[in-house]
């Protein structure tokens, strides 16, 4: 079963829909490659998903226990680096 679709629509764009909401969310490749470095690239996008992934998974643990997690959160960041 799909879970989501994901075109590359050109010059380093690629277009993801979640096929059960239809949600889309665009990526870019960044403009030092050659992309339109308009919207998150994957590498955002992968560590967003990661920080989301471990921040439900604390979250349900916490509130099984009896913690209020809520407000607790995760920065993403990036290292920037000579290419």
């Amino acid at each position: 079963m799909t879970v989501t679709k994901a075109i590359y629509q050109g010059k380093g764009r690629v277009e993801a829909t979640h096929v059960r909401s239809a949600i889309t969310i665009k990526t870019d490749a960044g403009k030092a490659v050659g992309g339109l470095g308009e919207n998150q690239n994957p590498v955002e996008l992968l560590g967003n998903a990661l920080a989301a992934c471990a921040l439900t998974m604390m979250g349900l643990q916490a509130e099984r226990g009896g913690v209020d997690f809520s407000g607790c959160y995760a920065e993403v960041g990036q290292i920037e680096e000579d290419m």
